[in-house]
């Protein structure tokens, strides 16, 4: 059987060749080409390519405005269109999809995140806030229904790595501030509220992903196995849980 693709590699972004399609959402090649851009003079000029053979030697009197690329997708055959590293059409968004084994009714407010948070990183941290709320009150019921976030994160401690633990208090923090705003936002929220920064927005999705694979794959994985075993085996292991 072949091992699936994690979807963070299936993400597209232009440092990669194969990725998800825009378009028809199939795994599959993608060949960049350059677009030509305006000049201030009104004329045209090829594009710099970095991506394949370095930057092109152009008219020193010429300013260049903007970068633009396409992406062909080898099944469809349809293009998608990126400036810099943001991608423009179809209007999707680069960010890691939700897990497979996300609850349902979860991933509905996931995606709606993913895609605003390229409009709006402050709507967008404000939503992957509410996904992670909604997501541990489907995981566990243990908390009150009126428990605060910090409520539940503070109940599936030591049930989650502690590396995850952290960025879920992060998540919480980031998410509130940026809803609220704040005439002195920490760095954190400077950070997420910067078209510029790419790294925690993707820490974030990443991190959401991570509680689904900790609190519901790996265990499913766990449970699938353990049927596996014959009676003589799984019977001590029974008694050691109890």
């Amino acid at each position: 059987m072949a091992t699936p693709i994690p979807a963070e590699l299936r993400t597209p972004r232009l440092d990669r060749n194969r990725f998800d399609c825009p378009h028809c959402g199939t795994y599959c090649k993608q060949t960049k080409s350059p677009h030509y851009r305006r000049n201030e003079k009104g004329g045209f000029v090829e594009a710099t390519d970095e991506l394949d053979t370095g930057p092109r030697q152009f008219n020193p009197d010429e300013t260049l405005i903007g970068s633009w690329l396409s992406t062909l997708c080898d099944t469809c055959g349809l293009h998608s269109t990126w400036r810099e590293e943001l991608l423009i059409y179809p209007r999707a968004s680069t960010i890691v999809r939700a897990s497979p084994d996300m609850p349902v009714e979860v991933v509905a407010l996931y995606d709606e995140a993913r895609e605003v948070m390229g409009v709006s990183r402050r709507a967008g941290a404000a939503l992957a806030r509410a996904t992670l709320e909604r997501l541990l009150k489907k995981l566990d019921a243990t908390p009150p229904s009126r428990a605060t976030l910090a409520d539940r994160i503070d109940a599936i401690h030591g049930r989650v790595s502690s590396s995850l633990w952290n960025m879920l208090t992060v998540i919480r923090h980031v998410g509130n501030k940026a809803l609220h705003g704040s005439d002195t936002p920490d760095d954190s929220v400077v950070l997420i509220l910067d078209d510029t920064q790419t790294e925690l927005v993707d820490l974030i999705f990443e991190s959401i992903n991570q509680l689904v694979d900790e609190l519901v794959t790996k265990p499913n994985s766990s449970k699938r196995f353990l049927a596996m075993l014959p009676p003589s085996v799984l019977d001590p292991l029974k008694k050691h849980a109890n």
